[in-house]
């Protein structure tokens, strides 16, 4: 493996660069470049190209020799950004380029969302999550790896890269991606994220083996680097997190991933972290220091061209002010771009703009900066054995993967095929059952519910591959276990008919088209026929043409199906008619054709409106707004139906006859459960929530509601089913935590499996649970809350600084909590700090049997320096075996932080096979780095010196045992302020705080303090521990406020304590900062300014806990400071 110290001493000896004003006038002229910054020679082929020798130790030297002796300026600024898309002149993007020396090498990076798999179609992460199980991820990720590298040829090296493996931490289940995440644990996610991330590339430098630290079977990045919370104005928001939250929550992730070796870098996700764009995050900083190779960064898609056309900060309307300043930060802090678009446009350089952003030095870039940027293209060129020596087949020599390049394996694959199957029943959960699972195969079941018949795929899942078992709705699989004979299948939805409030006349489908269109011309008749069978009322009947299926997917979100013909009535966006249709897919994919399949389903008095294109299913965001303004109500006018009258003029409209119509409800959820009680002997019911529909990328969910006809369905057919002595499971098809409360405590419902998407087999292996072939394993890798009455609310800070969007009142009203807060401990969510009322806790989850603990054992001692091990007995109780999930927990009952810590805390999980009736003795090591804290004084983790409670459960709530450990550490550290310090960085906890970006140049420049604290009110303030306040007179703040006039009183041991002083200060203006550059060109920017403000300090000696506390919102503090007294 390469050892950090040698990449730290490598980069101390690349020193040397070349002045690019020199650039200027001789670009492409063969400038003439610095001698090589070693000494090291390697070989070339036949071709010129150089060849590695294959020794670990040799990389960076290797790829200095490329980058001094065979690239030109010119060729390092194509390579700095291997995404962008330079064309030939028929306009074929250029893949490869011939450098200085006159050999070819990729410069496309080509990567690629395998998020879920390559050919093989696994489950969610948040089914991965489930699942708990560390070798079940590797597994995983071995597949997706061997089928990476099987599709890409050698030569084609650029195209070995994608993305997987997220390290997203999912502290708010509201969040629109919260099924790519792991955990909302750090531990768990973590671990889970890099056993996936190694065995997708193939090196685990933490494993203890030496057999591959070096070569990468596929080049992997994580996303999305690394405050992704929500979906929330994402391409503009600002989330908020503390220091501590940042490091002992949000980054442990990434990091562990990049550490590891498990990956090669990271995408840098939309939005901002505190006022700094992610794209150019100081964080970075953190992972490249902790990384043994170089760190390769992409932006995520088009985030980049935000910094152009958005970020403003109030002052500027933008973060840089045009495309020149943009190529030369990315170049920087040497970042690929995630763009797709060069042409010019705001956000989008082309190469001259590019060039000359680099030749005028912007942001300091400069030749060393280029190559750091060139770099880990380049290093990742090499881990894949393309600068190998060949073989007579054409497979570099010594390269550990060539067998997957010769023989290249896929999803059809038997041993893929089985990890994927297991992998899809581990995802599942029980969280309820009465004693009726698992079923007899040998009796009759009604499947009812609309997801019975749709197989719930999240966005990012593979495309399921034609295998045996494969691509089985419930309701399939159901009827292939048991055969068609034993299973009536029934949506069970409300059908309804749609009476013109301005003709009279019913909506009704015209087959006399191609598809079918809506009219407003059906008539009802005075007497029943075999055609006119529904009764609307006395005397009416009218045929199945005007009656239409309703599909309440939640979130106010609605789709129609003719029963005419069974598909979907969707807008013709040409001439704005309704058309039959959608076809009904067997999978959930609303984008295109069938996001124009939703509407919303609106009450106007007794009346209702039916209007689409009021949901936002765009990877752009708007869906924050869009159901107030966007989307055409359907109207009539005589027998035409047309969805043309937008939501302006719907307003306007007096008589609102044309756009409004009369429900005839014909049939109510759950109506059908009467009749199939009497001819089955059990129910499944499957509800849920669609992963793409009204959530997913863009769109994060305002309520956790299922719709309000998926839960009438359910308790109606379970009672149905309970009056006649029968029993009901409800299947939970979701891939994010719904309100579950009443379906829960529902007591004609016996039992609950909860099953998110589960790959390629997620029908089979639901079925497989059911009937008891399969014993369900999952546990909850979430908190599953009551309700979001305990969720943080939206505010006027909720709103991204600088947007056009400015109050409230333009904000959709059905979002009321703030997304953006990314800290859990300021949010009060995740079960480490929440005191909400959950239905089920983190790690929940029943089995088929049932287990005992006993007989923990756990050191009385440990060092914080050394891993140690618990034991506990577990004992399988029941009739059948299964395996167990252990989840150990730690409470620090001492720490410095007193009650600012997590109220207990994941520490080490592992799962076990227990055979029935037997015991078995489980040991698992915990690492004390797992329970760390971030010392705000020292600027490190550290495991603190105390007593501590560690704990085994089945949940979070669940505890079973528990031990007492006393750990050697160390102490918080003690804060100096004898020198100005960031608050930020120094505040261990606080009240109802924002943060802002202090300045662009402490960003640009990775200098540090780079966040100031932000009251939102008279309520804020902010704690900074153990601060020596011996010999004290002065306390010096640099404050920023447009308030006329603010208040800062410092007080000492809490919020309310003894007051120490009281600094006023008035409105300090903005300041301008100009960008660095060879000619002066650099542009002006404008932010606000920060002012020193000075008072005496009560005389206090010792230590103690410092508060500012904030009399008003809007004040901003950067760095605080205490001048001594001077000694005589």
């Amino acid at each position: 493996m390469v050892k950090r110290s040698f990449r730290q001493s490598s980069r101390r000896t690349f020193s040397l660069f070349m002045s690019l004003v020199i650039l200027l006038s001789c670009l492409g002229q063969g400038i003439a470049f610095a001698e090589s910054t070693t000494d090291y020679v390697p070989e070339r082929g036949e071709d010129g190209r150089p060849i590695f020798s294959g020794k670990p130790e040799h990389l960076t030297p290797f790829v200095n020799y490329i980058m001094d002796n065979d690239m030109s300026v010119e060729d390092l600024i194509y390579f700095s950004n291997g995404r962008q898309t330079y064309r030939d002149a028929e306009g074929n993007i250029i893949r490869t380029r011939t450098v200085k020396a006159g050999y070819s090498l990729p410069v496309y990076l080509d990567g690629k969302d395998h998020v879920q798999g390559v050919y093989t179609d696994f489950p969610s992460f948040i089914g991965l999550g489930n699942s708990w199980n560390k070798d079940l991820a590797n597994q995983v990720g071995t597949v997706i790896g061997n089928e990476k590298r099987g599709s890409v040829p050698v030569e084609d090296s650029s195209l070995a890269l994608m993305w997987s493996a997220i390290g997203d931490i999912r502290n708010n289940p509201l969040s629109g991606r919260y099924d790519e995440g792991f955990s909302e644990d750090p531990v768990m996610a973590s671990k889970l994220a890099t056993s996936m991330g190694s065995g997708i590339s193939g090196v685990n430098l933490s494993d203890g083996s030496t057999d591959n630290d070096f070569y990468l079977k596929t080049g992997i990045q994580s996303k999305h680097f690394a405050v992704y919370n929500a979906q929330w104005f994402r391409k503009n928001t600002s989330n908020n997190v503390g220091v501590r939250a940042l490091h002992e929550y949000q980054l442990p992730t990434f990091l562990r991933q990049i550490e590891n070796g498990s990956i090669a870098g990271f995408m840098t996700s939309y939005g901002r972290t505190n006022g700094v764009p992610n794209s150019i995050s100081p964080n970075i900083k953190i992972a490249r220091e902790v990384s043994p190779y170089s760190v390769s960064l992409i932006t995520d898609y088009g985030s980049v061209t935000d910094l152009v056309t958005g970020l403003g900060n109030g002052y500027d309307s933008s973060y840089v002010p045009d495309n020149a300043h943009l190529s030369a930060l990315l170049a920087n802090i040497a970042s690929t771009w995630g763009n797709s678009r060069f042409d010019g446009s705001p956000g989008n350089p082309d190469k001259a703009q590019s060039v000359d952003g680099i030749n005028r030095g912007l942001f300091n870039v400069d030749e060393a900066k280029l190559k750091e940027a060139v770099r880990p293209i380049l290093e990742l060129y090499v881990r894949l054995g393309y600068f190998n020596e060949r073989d007579e087949n054409g497979l570099p020599i010594d390269y550990p993967y060539n067998d997957l390049i010769s023989n290249p394996v896929n999803a059809g694959d038997a041993k893929n095929q089985e990890i994927a199957l297991q992998a899809a029943r581990e995802s599942i959960v029980l969280l309820k059952n009465n004693g009726t699972l698992p079923l007899a195969e040998n009796k009759n079941v009604a499947v009812l519910g609309q997801f019975a018949e749709y197989r719930n795929k999240t966005l990012y899942s593979a495309g399921t591959p034609t295998v045996p078992g494969s691509n089985l709705t419930i309701a399939d699989a159901i009827s292939k276990k048991l055969g068609d004979d034993q299973v009536e299948v029934r949506s069970g939805g409300k059908l309804v008919a749609w009476k013109s409030n301005a003709t009279g006349k019913y909506l009704t489908a015209d087959l006399g088209t191609t598809n079918g269109i809506l009219k407003a011309g059906g008539e009802h008749v005075a007497e029943t026929d075999e055609t006119y069978s529904y009764n609307v009322g006395t005397g009416e009947y009218i045929s199945k043409n005007e009656v239409f299926e309703v599909y309440d997917w939640g979130q106010d979100a609605y789709s129609f199906t003719s029963l005419a013909n069974g598909k979907y009535l969707m807008r013709n966006t040409k001439d704005a008619t309704i058309e039959l249709n959608g076809n009904r897919p067997t999978t959930l994919l609303p984008f295109n054709p069938y996001v124009n399949a939703v509407f919303s389903y609106e009450n106007v008095g007794e009346d209702k409106s039916i209007r689409q294109g009021g949901f936002k299913g765009s990877f752009q965001g708007g869906f924050e707004t869009s159901f107030l303004t966007d989307g055409n109500y359907i109207a009539v006018s005589g027998d035409s139906v047309t969805a043309n009258t937008n939501v302006e003029s719907f307003k306007n409209l007096t008589d609102k006859g044309s756009v409004t119509f009369k429900e005839v409800v014909l049939q109510e959820p759950g109506d059908v459960a009467t009749e199939l009680a009497t001819t089955n002997d059990y129910a499944v019911i499957v509800i849920g929530a669609p992963a793409q529909i009204n959530t997913s990328e863009g769109v994060d969910r305002a309520r956790l509601d299922m719709g309000e006809d998926q839960l009438e369905l359910a308790t109606k057919a379970a009672a149905e089913f309970k009056a006649q002595g029968k029993q009901t499971v409800v299947v939970i098809s979701s891939s994010f935590p719904v309100a579950m409360e009443q379906i829960h405590n529902d007591s004609n419902i016996d039992s609950i499996l909860f099953a998110p998407y589960g790959g390629q087999f997620d029908g089979k292996a639901l079925a497989e649970v059911l009937f008891g072939e399969v014993v369900p394993s999952g546990h909850l890798q979430s908190t599953w809350y009551k309700d979001i009455s305990s969720f943080p609310g939206i505010s006027e800070y909720s709103l991204p600084e600088g947007d056009k969007i400015s109050s409230l009142d333009q904000i959709d009203q059905r979002f009321t909590v703030d997304m953006t807060n990314a800290d859990p401990a300021e949010s009060k969510l995740t079960y480490q700090y929440t005191d909400a009322e959950v239905t089920y806790p983190f790690g929940y989850g029943l089995s088929y049997t049932t287990f005992d603990y006993s007989n923990i054992q756990v050191p009385n001692r440990v060092n914080a320096d050394g891993t140690f091990e618990v034991k506990v007995d577990i004992s399988n109780t029941g009739s059948i075996g299964a395996s167990e999930v252990i989840q150990f927990y730690v409470t620090n009952n001492t720490s410095e932080y007193g009650s600012n810590v997590p109220k207990k805390q994941l520490v080490a999980f592992g799962k076990e096979y227990i055979p029935a009736n037997e015991t078995k003795t489980v040991t698992i090591t915990v690492n004390p780095e797992d329970f760390a804290i971030w010392d705000v004084n020292r600027q490190e983790k550290i495991v603190e010196t105390g007593n501590y409670t560690l704990m085994v459960g089945q949940s979070s709530a669940d505890i079973k045992l528990s031990k007492s450990l006393t750990v050697t550490g160390k102490t918080l550290g003690t804060l100096d302020l004898s020198k100005p310090a960031n608050v930020w960085d120094h505040a261990f906890h606080n009240n109802n705080l924002v943060y802002r970006e202090v300045s662009k140049e402490r960003t640009t420049t990775y200098a540090g303090q780079y966040y100031a604290v932000m009251s939102t009110g008279s309520d804020s303030w902010v704690g900074i521990p153990k601060v020596d306040l011996s010999n004290v007179k002065e306390i010096k703040l640099m404050v920023a406020s447009d308030n006329p006039t603010s208040t800062i009183e410092i007080r000492k041991d809490s919020p309310t304590g003894e007051r120490l002083a009281k600094l006023k200060f008035k409105e300090t203006g903005e300041s301008t900062y100009t960008v660095p550059s060879n000619d002066g060109s650099g542009a002006t920017l404008n932010e606000m300014a920060y002012v020193e403000v000075t008072k005496p300090l009560k005389k206090s000696k010792g230590t103690s806990n410092l508060y500012l506390v904030f009399d008003n919102k809007d004040i901003r503090v950067d760095t605080i400071q205490l001048i001594e007294k001077k000694s005589k």
